[in-house]
């Protein structure tokens, strides 16, 4: 009876389960079948029985991969040193710590109050192009972009005059003996030469000149190395020396002075190469006074003078006329880099300007008019500048056309550009910075 009721249950239970169609009986067989992969395949589909511990990179290989890695760094580093060499000075690594990495002296932003009474037009300049440095009747300062004093170093010369050049700065004593030397960090020397001084110069190198009185002829020129060490010395017998300028290596230099022959005025330009006694180049320059004199980077030379100018191929020892086409000039700038402007105006009070612009190759680089009366003027590369009154003016030097124009505090003594938009200026009191944005269309 037991068996039979067991039968029954049996049977009625098999009633009650749903029956299974063929699809679903393939998808049942399936999923036993994934269930059986999964317990014997890992996530790569490699069998886990036959799944090893991954293989360590071996230490040689690691060596070699260092090796390399160090001598892509290093070539990349020697590059850098080749290309900017020239900027690896100590000085330059000093000031790149003291002023760009940690930022001493950060200031209160231009205009900046002049430290003294009077700054002449002369005593104003660039270091490097872009450091405004100047010389008042009490203080030489140097600043930097935002107007903190990198230097405040106090000035008892009675005729200071200012020479820059690259990453020094000269100021000499006209008459005196005092000369000194500057970086953009520390005041280099401080000297007293032994007879007085009629011109200066010092070269991007930190080479440096003097002439001075000498007791058996008019002048004499005494060259000295970066290290205040007598290198060359030359002296002249015939003409009062005015100006000089030593080029950037510190192994020439070019020389003007003045003399009366007849009754007329004559002055001369001298090329002197310091390892040779005698001048390599020699030009008379009848009935004309020159104002300044230039070595430019590339080894080419000029001299500005009152009616005319001239620029000089020093290796083809040739000597080209820059003509002022019976104009006056009114002002100048001639710089080691970017080489000449001048402002040429039509009458004598200095109204309706030319403003030329020539490289130190020697090519006129702009022609531009203009009816400003031209007080400063100051060159960059795709730009020149020029001010009057309390104004600047920008021009493009391409198109000739006027492109900004700004309006100062007060009445502008001179200009210097920095880069193609910025200017600083000497004013009455203060040193001014000028954004020359395009404003004018």
């Amino acid at each position: 009876m037991a068996e039979k009721n067991n039968r029954f249950n049996d049977e009625s239970e098999k009633k009650r389960q749903p029956k299974r169609s063929a699809r679903g009986e393939r998808h049942a067989a399936a999923k036993e079948k994934n269930a059986a992969d999964r317990r014997v395949v890992s996530y790569e589909d490699v069998p886990i029985d036959k799944y090893d511990e991954p293989t360590p990179i071996q230490p040689e290989l690691i060596k070699k991969l260092l090796k390399v890695l160090l001598i892509i760094f290093a070539c990349v580093i020697l590059l850098l040193v080749i290309l900017n060499w020239e900027n690896l000075s100590p000085d330059n690594v000093s000031r790149f710590i003291q002023y760009d990495l940690l930022g001493i002296s950060q200031g209160d932003g231009y205009p900046s109050s002049i430290n003294g009474n009077e700054v002449t037009d002369g005593n104003f300049a660039l270091m490097d192009e872009k450091t405004p440095i100047y010389v008042s009747d009490t203080s030489i300062v140097l600043l930097n972009d935002n107007a903190g004093q990198r230097q405040n170093l106090g000035n008892a010369f009675a005729k200071p005059i200012l020479r820059t050049s690259r990453d020094y700065s000269m100021i000499f004593n006209v008459g005196g003996t005092g000369l000194r030397i500057l970086s953009h960090s520390d005041e280099l020397y401080n000297l007293s030469l032994k007879n007085k001084i009629f011109c200066a110069d010092i070269s991007a190198s930190g080479v440096f000149a003097a002439v001075t009185q000498s007791d058996d002829y008019l002048a004499k020129l005494t060259v000295y190395s970066k290290d205040n060490k007598e290198k060359y010395a030359y002296s002249f017998a015939d003409y009062y020396i005015n100006n000089i300028s030593i080029n950037s290596d510190g192994t020439r230099a070019i020389v003007s002075g003045i003399s009366a022959q007849k009754g007329s005025l004559v002055s001369s330009v001298y090329i002197l190469d310091f390892s040779q006694d005698a001048y390599i180049a020699k030009y008379e320059l009848k009935d004309n006074s020159i104002y300044d004199v230039k070595f430019f980077d590339n080894g080419n030379a000029a001299a500005i003078g009152k009616n005319e100018s001239y620029f000089f191929d020093i290796e083809n020892n040739k000597k080209n006329l820059i003509s002022y086409d019976s104009k006056t000039i009114t002002n100048y700038e001639v710089s080691n880099e970017k080489g000449i402007a001048l402002s040429l105006a039509k009458y004598p009070d200095g109204r309706d300007c030319e403003i030329v612009t020539i490289s130190p190759e020697g090519k006129t680089t702009a022609t531009i008019s203009t009816d400003i009366k031209v007080e400063s003027i100051s060159n960059a590369d795709k730009a020149v500048a020029v001010s009057s009154g309390d104004t600047i003016y920008l021009y493009d030097k391409e198109s000739g056309k006027l492109t900004a124009q700004k309006k100062c505090e007060q009445t502008l003594k001179k200009i210097a550009m920095a880069n193609d938009n910025t200017v600083y200026a000497l004013g009455a009191t203060e040193i001014i910075k000028a954004e020359m944005n395009s404003t004018v269309k």
